[in-house]
């Protein structure tokens, strides 16, 4: 009898070992766009969104596309939401300029390009309410 219940224990330990090793491993997901390549293929809107133009160029809507396009899963875009929000003051980015760029160019972004937002709560609510659309 008391084999029977060590056996039972070694089983439950196994499985509560392996929830722990899969909700770990949800937080290391990959992603397929780095920070410094979404705001590389962005750079032609600098002088847009510090206010040296006051409109976007074409190439700078096509690599807002681009970007867009590559940001195809949630990781992505939370990472495309939480690298815009770090990279704001270092470049010195206008964020009324920031927020319009979308629109300006026509592209439907996935989430707002604002500096407030929680990228993991904001991204994850956009995409359910998307679905419904």
């Amino acid at each position: 009898m008391e084999k029977k219940s060590m056996m039972g224990w070694s089983i439950v330990l196994a499985l509560a070992a392996i929830v722990v090793m899969v909700v770990s491993s949800a937080n290391c997901v990959q992603t397929s766009i780095t920070c410094p390549e979404a705001i590389d293929t962005i750079m032609p809107c600098k002088l847009f969104l510090v206010d040296r133009e006051n409109n976007p160029n074409p190439m700078c809507c096509k690599g807002l596309k681009r970007v867009k396009n590559m940001g195809s899963t949630k990781p992505d875009r939370q990472l495309l939401c939480e690298c815009f929000k770090q990279t704001r003051p270092a470049m010195g980015v206008n964020p009324k300029k920031a927020e319009a760029l979308p629109g300006l160019c026509q592209v439907k972004f996935p989430f707002p390009i604002k500096f407030d937002i929680d990228c993991k709560t904001y991204v994850c609510l956009f995409l359910f309410v998307e679905s419904f659309q």
